[in-house]
């Protein structure tokens, strides 16, 4: 996917919206599953041996997701720490250098905590924020 960040905001959200929806269109062919059951098949040594392969500091001016969730529900809220009860869970997903927004979603009981973490020339966090809260309220 292209971030295309010099574009103005409105023709980046429909380059992005059309690049999205040809995704869309194109996992719907067998090789993209048959490409999903390969590295499921693979054998863990070889799985290893490619991730240490892995160069952190490259970077691709395109990227395969923009946006990341992160969830876990611990459940009920039974848990306690230091003899009293927890009363909320958190997680702080990290932003790797080829993602723009990452969100951690962590609940216990009917208590829900939410963290984003955005890269600022994808993302102006700020005005982010506050839309999620608005969605969420």
């Amino acid at each position: 996917m292209g971030l295309y960040p010099k574009l103005d905001r409105c023709a980046r959200a429909e380059r992005i919206a059309r690049e999205l929806a040809d995704r869309r269109l194109a996992a719907r062919e067998a090789a993209w599953a048959a490409s999903a059951a390969a590295v499921e098949s693979m054998p863990p040594a070889l799985l290893r041996w490619g991730t240490r392969r892995f160069d952190p500091g490259r970077r691709s001016p395109t990227v395969a997701g923009h946006t990341v969730v992160s969830s876990v529900n611990r459940g009920a809220a039974d848990l306690s720490f230091g003899g009293a009860p927890v009363a909320f869970t958190a997680g702080f997903p990290q932003l790797s250098p080829m993602m723009s927004l990452t969100h951690g979603v962590h609940g216990i009981g009917r208590t829900v905590a939410i963290s984003i973490r955005a890269d600022p020339v994808n993302v102006d966090v700020d005005e982010y924020r506050q839309r999620l809260a608005r969605a969420l309220e």
